[in-house]
């Protein structure tokens, strides 16, 4: 029920035997008379935003809790499917100016007869190392964007 429903009820129920008032300030005071009425009715309005709120972020975090664990798997104990894209985090050495090792995640793709990792789609990473891996996670459902 909006707040013009909830008014015009009020009137009506007020002047159920009776003419309805014509003017303005006749409305008002009828209004002003029943206030604690209406503010009983924002507070349940707010409460029912507040309820559609927890029912939204209830379900956020029931997908939260239902999806697998997602943790770095290191290259030393075992290595990506080859060709699956994973989410990597690797060091390379930068050398001319820079001259510094460099840690950074980055997608990675391992390929088993090179012994080779394709990394943000480029070869020839000098002194290239990666450190660890994870799975990437599903892309998002449609009706999951807001």
């Amino acid at each position: 029920m909006t707040g013009r429903d909830m008014i015009c009820q009020l009137l009506k129920t007020k002047y159920k035997y009776s003419n309805i008032p014509h003017t303005l300030d006749h409305v008002l005071e009828i209004i002003a008379e029943n206030m604690n009425v209406l503010d009983v009715w924002k507070e349940e309005q707010h409460m029912i935003e507040l309820r559609d709120e927890i029912k939204r972020l209830e379900r956020k975090l029931k997908v939260i809790k239902s999806s697998p664990k997602r943790s770095w798997i290191s290259v030393k104990d075992r290595l990506p499917k080859e060709g699956d894209d994973v989410l990597v985090w690797f060091e390379y050495y930068r050398y001319g100016e820079y001259n510094c090792l460099y840690q950074t995640h980055g997608i990675g793709t391992y390929f088993e007869n090179f012994k080779s990792w394709l990394i943000n789609g480029e070869t020839g990473w000098r002194d290239l190392r990666v450190i660890a891996w994870m799975p990437l996670p599903a892309p998002p459902k449609e009706d999951d964007a807001e």
